[in-house]
């Protein structure tokens, strides 16, 4: 056998023991590779996925527990006893406040909610009593404006029902004002 038929017998005996080689390991391997970053990727979607569900969850969680706050804040304004000393504080300490040392302050009757009267949405709001108050007092703009300003902040639940100011006619700057406040009682 001559020298060039042994080389080239030799280089089809490695191209194709190369050829063997890739036949019988490598393309197999490539095969269970891709399989497995298949997996890994269906793995990872679905891991993504859970954490998504998991990240609304405790976004779910989180607005329930700042709802449940909420709803202590709201009933704390709305106590579910009768007793007004806190607003009558209030008021007094706002009316003082604002230098308004004469008024009158005269409770009105007690409204209840109508259980029947009230929408299926807004259905918590039947143990609610409303106490209203009529409260009269003289002063300046800047003082009428103040002491609105201060009932804002009652650390009972309160609005303004019904405002009436006059001008005193024999004072010029002064007004007479008769405001009408509503607090309210939870009994649920």
């Amino acid at each position: 056998m001559s020298q060039r038929k042994a080389t080239t017998l030799m280089m089809v005996g490695i191209v194709g023991f190369s050829a063997l080689f890739v036949a019988a390991f490598m393309v197999p391997g490539h095969r269970r590779l891709k399989e497995k970053q298949e997996q890994v990727v269906a793995g990872s979607n679905e891991v993504r996925d859970l954490q998504q569900d998991l990240g609304s969850v405790s976004d779910l969680y989180a607005a329930i527990v700042d709802l449940e706050s909420q709803l202590k804040e709201d009933r704390r304004r709305l106590p579910s006893e009768r007793s007004v000393g806190d607003f009558l504080s209030d008021l007094a300490d706002a009316l003082s406040h604002c230098n308004v040392m004469d008024y009158v302050v005269q409770p009105l009757p007690v409204l209840e909610v109508n259980p029947g009267a009230v929408p299926e949405s807004h259905a918590v709001a039947a143990g609610t009593r409303v106490l209203p108050f009529k409260v009269v007092f003289d002063g300046t703009f800047a003082q009428t404006f103040d002491v609105m300003g201060r009932i804002e902040s009652f650390r009972r639940s309160t609005h303004v029902a019904g405002l009436r100011i006059v001008n005193d006619k024999d004072q010029l700057g002064r007004l007479h004002v008769e405001v009408e406040l509503h607090t309210y009682q939870y009994d649920g």
